[in-house]
């Protein structure tokens, strides 16, 4: 293996890159590739400025034409011995003879060079070379001119022939002029009669032109190009031949194939090391970079569910997340708009997918904001680095922290009550280590710095400080139960938590005496917790109670009608009648209840009384999924906080608490139908008693006009498909179970369709129908809806045909006027109002005269 500098080898070689290689990829026009241009093209500049030398890593291939220029040498030295012997023989004969070999020419032709085909280097080499030919072109000094012809791209005809017109003498003058015109190097080129259509469709070639657009801006200001010596700077290579190994060109396509790009993180990792050059405590970041490098590494590595290929970008995405929260959290004088940017490119990826990771500039790691200066009298920029020492300090101690942890997992046994499926979907400790946990959610974000920021901090102590395990549950409440689901909120949730990081001493005489500021979180449920504190310290047996209550997993931690439901005839809360309540509400909130087909918790709670919490311009039976936290706050939690709550304490003071069942509720509902005197078309028995009215409003809502007009919602508002409760109900009483869902029941043939109807609209008339009887070639329908200003149905009969002719045959409609059914001249249809009561009485009566004189 050599050291070459790159003249060195461009001069004595033809560089030839392969068919094999791909197109120059350094002068792409993509976010990663412009930074990492930029940032290798500032370098490269500023190694020529200082006159540094700069080594650029390995570079391997294969050199040809060494057994040609050596047998070449051979038959030259054999020649000049011969030429020697005669001019010796001659001066005996005292003959002069001048003959003499030339000696070499050093502008020889490239095809008589040695050859040097890179299998890795070949977007380095094209840089440099770039760089030599910009350099050169604007005055740069080197012995011979050769070396601009020893550059090709035998991969793509279109590329070599565009270095050969850009290394012509006469291309070479005519791009010099046009520069020192004020015209740049790319436009010069484009706009120059030798440049060629097609060249617009060489990647090679318009990579080429990009770099040394970025070449020509990093050396436009004030550069003395004529005191350069190409000879003489600094770029270096270890340079190995394996031609000399005596290999076959098998081995060079599979060391070709086995060559990759670094890593997005082997970028980051070499440009962080750069930026903290000058930082002090050389040792400690020596030490960092070790561990960086090999025991944190190493800990991703046993962690992460994907295999090793994938382990820079979980590591990656780690040291991002990290240093991202800490900055925020211990940041609070920097503007959220000055973070909004990074938050939504590092947060950019929930599950892993490598397609979907945002390449991030390495500059946009330094935050900038507007202050005002010290002496306050006008803003100046201010500036600060997200991977500053603080930082660094940081991620070594959660490092340190991650790894206490995993060689003592009883450690978290203290905290087991804390991490509970009702708020942590997966184990806390495998957030940013699993596919699925690539970057966690935003709430899952924010406990889990929480969680980390309070054991980095009690690194020297024992985890059994109670006021750790206060702390996490507090904030842990109140992530879960506020809203945290754009960058605002993110970066609001964690200044509260570095905020309350900062206040760890003491902690919970702060809370109990109200000195905690809260600035984001929910107030309610802040003011929640601070009374959990207060009531735990003065007694530490409601500890357990409470906990366990937090954690049932529908009230996810927000239990605050609970204690209400506790509070004695001295306005104190009773442990014992705490316990009861929340025991008997855990269970009636459990997933067989609070999910049941039947809806036993909504009805049984509407046997004591309305208690229907209004959401919007509609009331709502709250619904039983759990969902996220929008999910239970439009739903149950609105109930919790209602004026009705206490309806849910006489329940329960109605109910066994040890046998809280689906059938026990049931049991409770029919004894309660059957003890409690409702009119048929009340509202409250008509919920009561058909649970599939309830079911009907998928999302809970109805819309209620007037008590005599109660719509039921398929979806959110009115605006959409909807029917009417009592028509709805009266299908459901009298439809035939055992037969198809739309089959007209035997008592009301001849008709064979029964169902219902919808509308849409606030002022649509939905109800239920009768269709499918056929008398001399008509079908007749019937159709039933609930009158809105009595406790009647309007019942319309008519046959489906055009509006203009809807009389029925004279047989049919003596049978209807029969029957007090008056026809309408300008609807064209037969109308009769019929009590509620009365109402499939009446039409079953009606149906079976119409059965009695047939069907054609």
């Amino acid at each position: 293996m050599e050291n070459k500098s790159f003249y060195e080898l461009i001069s004595n070689h033809v560089i030839e890159i392969p068919i094999i290689q791909r197109e120059y990829a350094q002068g792409r026009n993509l976010p990663r590739v412009i930074s990492i241009r930029n940032r290798f093209v500032k370098d490269l500049a500023n190694c020529i400025r200082t006159n540094q030398e700069m080594h650029l890593g390995f570079v391997y291939g294969k050199v040809e034409g060494k057994n040609k220029q050596q047998r070449q040498q051979l038959n030259r030295d054999a020649v000049s011995s011969i030429l020697e012997a005669v001019k010796s023989y001659a001066n005996n004969l005292e003959l002069k003879i001048t003959a003499s070999l030339e000696e070499e020419n050093s502008s020889k032709e490239p095809h008589s060079q040695l050859k040097f085909i890179p299998l890795d280097g070949q977007q380095r080499l094209t840089t440099l070379y770039l760089l030599h030919w910009y350099l050169s072109l604007k005055g740069a000094k080197s012995s011979n001119l050769n070396w601009l012809h020893h550059f090709n791209y035998t991969n793509r005809k279109s590329t070599m022939d565009f270095l050969k017109e850009i290394n012509s003498s006469r291309n070479i003058d005519v791009i010099k002029k046009r520069i020192s015109e004020n015209s740049t190097i790319k436009d010069v080129i484009t706009e120059s009669s030798f440049y060629l259509q097609k060249w617009n469709k060489d990647k090679t070639v318009l990579g080429m032109l990009e770099m040394l657009k970025a070449i020509e801006k990093e050396f436009e200001v004030d550069f003395e190009f004529s005191k350069i010596s190409l000879e003489s700077i600094g770029f270096r290579f270890d340079f190995m031949d394996l031609d000399a190994l005596n290999q076959t060109n098998e081995l060079y396509v599979k060391m070709n194939s086995r060559g990759k790009q670094l890593t997005n993180y082997e970028h980051f990792k070499s440009w962080l090391q750069e930026q903290h050059k000058t930082t002090n405590y050389d040792k400690w970041l020596s030490d960092f970079w070790r561990n960086l490098d090999n025991d944190w590494l190493n800990f991703f590595w046993r962690k992460i569910d994907a295999d090793f290929s994938k382990l820079d970008d979980f590591f990656f995405n780690f040291l991002k997340n990290i240093a991202l929260m800490h900055n925020i959290a211990t940041h609070p004088n920097i503007p959220f708009e000055s973070f909004k940017g990074l938050i939504g490119l590092i947060r950019n990826s929930n599950s892993y997918d490598s397609k979907k990771i945002s390449y991030i500039p390495f500059e946009k790691f330094y935050v900038t904001w507007n202050d005002k200066d010290g002496d306050n009298t006008k803003l100046v920029e201010k500036k600060i680095f997200l991977f500053n020492k603080k930082t660094l300090e940081f991620i070594k101690d959660t490092f340190e922290t991650l790894q206490r942890i995993e060689t003592n997992t009883q450690s978290l046994n203290y905290f087991e009550d804390l991490f509970c499926k009702t708020f942590l979907k997966n184990d806390l400790t495998s957030f940013y280590l699993g596919k699925s946990d690539f970057t966690p959610t935003q709430p899952d974000a924010v406990f889990y710095y929480a969680f980390i920021g309070i054991l980095n901090k009690y690194k020297d102590q024992t985890n059994e400080n109670i006021d750790i395990r206060d702390w996490l549950r507090f904030n842990r409440n109140l992530i879960y139960n506020t809203s945290i689901q754009s960058p605002l909120t993110f970066y609001s949730a964690l200044q509260q938590v570095g905020y309350l990081l900062n206040n760890l001493v003491g902690f919970v005489s702060k809370a109990i005496n109200n000195q905690l500021e809260n600035s984001f979180f929910d107030n309610n449920q802040f003011e929640e917790e601070v009374l959990k504190l207060k009531t735990i310290e003065t007694n530490s047996l409601w500890y357990t109670p409470i906990t366990k209550a937090e954690n049932q997993y529908y009230f996810q931690g927000q239990i605050k009608f609970l204690f209400d439901f506790s509070l004695d005839d001295k306005n104190e809360f009773n442990l014992l009648a705490f316990t009861k309540y929340s025991n008997s509400c855990s269970m009636l909130f459990g997933d067989e209840i609070r999910r049941s087909d039947k809806n036993v918790l909504q009805r049984a709670l509407l046997c004591k009384g309305d208690y229907l919490p209004h959401y919007k311009s509609n009331h709502l039976f709250p619904q039983g999924s759990a969902g996220g936290l929008r999910t239970r706050n439009e739903n149950w939690r609105l109930f919790f906080k209602s004026g009705h709550v206490g309806k849910l304490k006489n329940l329960v003071d109605s109910l066994d608490d040890n046998d809280i069942t689906e059938e026990r509720l049931d049991n409770y509902i029919q004894t309660h139908l059957e003890n409690h005197e409702y009119s048929e078309w009340d509202w409250k028995y008509l919920f009561l008693k058909y649970p599939e009215s309830i079911s009907y409003c998928k999302s809970g809502f109805i819309k209620w006009n007037t008590e005599s007009d109660i719509r039921l919602l398929s979806k959110t508002n009115v605006g959409g498909y909807h029917t009417e409760l009592r028509s709805y109900c009266f299908y459901l009483e009298n439809r035939d179970l055992q037969k198809s869902i739309k089959e007209s029941p035997s008592s009301l043939s001849p008709f064979k369709e029964f169902y219902f109807f919808v509308a849409k609209n606030s002022d649509g008339y939905p109800g239920c129908y009768l269709s499918k009887y056929y008398y001399k070639r008509k079908e007749y329908r019937l159709d039933l809806r609930y009158s809105r200003t009595a406790n009647k149905f309007d019942v319309y009969f008519y046959h489906n045909e055009q509006i203009e002719g809807r009389k029925a045959n004279n047989t049919v409609a003596d049978v209807v006027l029969k029957h007090d059914y008056k026809f309408d001249d300008s609807l064209n249809h037969y109308h009769k109002s019929i009590g509620y009561t009365n109402a499939f009485n009446e039409i079953s009566t009606l149906c079976k005269e119409l059965n009695n004189i047939g069907n054609e």
